[in-house]
């Protein structure tokens, strides 16, 4: 069996390698960069996400006390090492799930892939705050410039 931490240093590695794989993906033809999406929208994501579900379903078993409840609860719950281990995996599939998104929609929307990528960086270090950066830059500032269609 896998434990936490292991868990934590592979998806932690495949995660970093495939956030390299996207950010370069900006920069190929067309045809070099469907696989590179399917690894990151798709075999990453799902691979990071079953490991996810079994290391929740063991936190949860773990009888801390904790649960989603409440921020107290939540607290408990990852005093757990394989449901915190769960949480950062959450992260990880996730956040690459949207930086795909990003990557692909600002693409299609004629974006320069030098406005995209600071939204990729932006969202591999701090997710939320990156997807409300691309979507400002997509939807409000690149249009008005002329920078997106």
């Amino acid at each position: 069996m896998l434990s936490p931490d292991r868990a934590f240093s592979i998806c932690g590695g495949v995660a970093a390698v495939s956030w390299f794989g996207l950010a370069v993906s900006l920069f190929v033809p067309d045809n070099l960069r469907a696989p590179i999406w399917a690894g990151t929208a798709l075999v990453v994501p799902a691979l990071v996400g079953l490991a996810y579900a079994v290391f929740l379903a063991q936190g949860l078993r773990a009888r801390t006390g904790g649960g989603f409840g409440s921020i107290a609860a939540v607290r408990r719950l990852f005093t757990d090492d394989a449901a915190l281990a769960a949480g950062w995996l959450h992260y990880i599939a996730f956040d690459l799930f949207a930086g795909t998104w990003i990557a692909n929609a600002g693409l299609d929307a004629d974006m320069s892939p030098l406005l995209i990528l600071p939204c990729l960086l932006l969202t591999f270090f701090i997710g939320p705050v990156g997807l409300v950066a691309f979507l400002a830059l997509r939807f409000l500032v690149a249009p008005r410039l002329g920078l997106a269609t």
